[in-house]
């Protein structure tokens, strides 16, 4: 009886179109990064070294950073509300991205540590020891994560199933700019492979952000009840 008017009612003012323009905004903003990047490195009009996608810290990386915690948020809310705890999965996950990724985790353990010992075998002499160790790290964490979504998944109505499925397409494409580009950039010595890899990583966190939050407006409007939200159909995915 004592909702809040923002609880009660943004919900039903937020429309299809509203969700769309969020996503058109932060696309755009990307594209805003991608293009201050190309300027900052292949003209004399700026100079600025925080506008470089690949600086650690840079304008670019610390908006990533905020999508991350806006995601960690959002679905740390809806597995709280409703007590759907494969969302809280997500949402450990996602701030778990972004604490890694902040304070280069998979540098100091995979490339450090991991890296100094793994030997050199054949066509693996192509990538160095720092860089097949962040690999070795991504992998095994990988499984880790992989085993508890499962486990989670299990337990999972078809709703929560059903959304999180779309969220585990999307980390896989994230994953593929983010290890796949690079090892790539490094194995067969690919110019531009850096920035196709940042520019990949950013429009496909302002896609997770975006989906994040329309099914937060969802589930706000309708619950988490399977008939309430068997019909969930969330415009430009199948």
């Amino acid at each position: 009886m004592k909702a809040t008017f923002i609880t009660k009612l943004k919900p039903d003012l937020v429309t299809d179109n509203h969700l769309l323009r969020l996503l058109q905004l932060l696309i755009i903003t990307d594209c805003m990064f991608i293009f201050l990047h190309m300027i900052n490195c292949h003209t004399c009009l700026i100079a600025e070294p925080m506008l470089i996608l690949a600086t650690d810290g840079g304008y670019s990386e610390l908006f990533q950073y905020i999508k991350m915690f806006w995601v960690f948020l959002l679905m740390g809310y809806i597995a709280i509300r409703f007590r759907a705890w494969l969302f809280g999965f997500w949402s450990v996950l996602f701030v778990y991205l972004l604490i890694d990724d902040s304070t280069r985790i998979h540098e100091t353990v995979g490339g450090h540590f991991i890296g100094s010992r793994l030997p050199q075998w054949g066509i693996l002499n192509a990538i160095d020891a720092y860089d097949l160790g962040q690999v070795v790290f991504a992998g095994l964490i990988g499984i880790v994560l992989f085993s508890i979504l499962l486990i989670f998944y299990y337990f999972s109505n078809e709703f929560v199933r059903k959304t999180s499925r779309y969220l585990f397409y999307l980390l896989c494409v994230f994953v593929f700019f983010a290890v796949g580009i690079d090892i790539l950039g490094v194995v067969l010595n690919v110019r531009g492979a850096s920035i196709l890899e940042e520019a990949g990583e950013l429009i496909v966190m302002s896609t997770v952000l975006w989906y994040v939050f329309t099914l937060h407006m969802h589930v706000l409007k309708n619950g988490m009840g399977e008939s309430k939200t068997q019909n969930l159909r969330i415009r430009g995915l199948p």
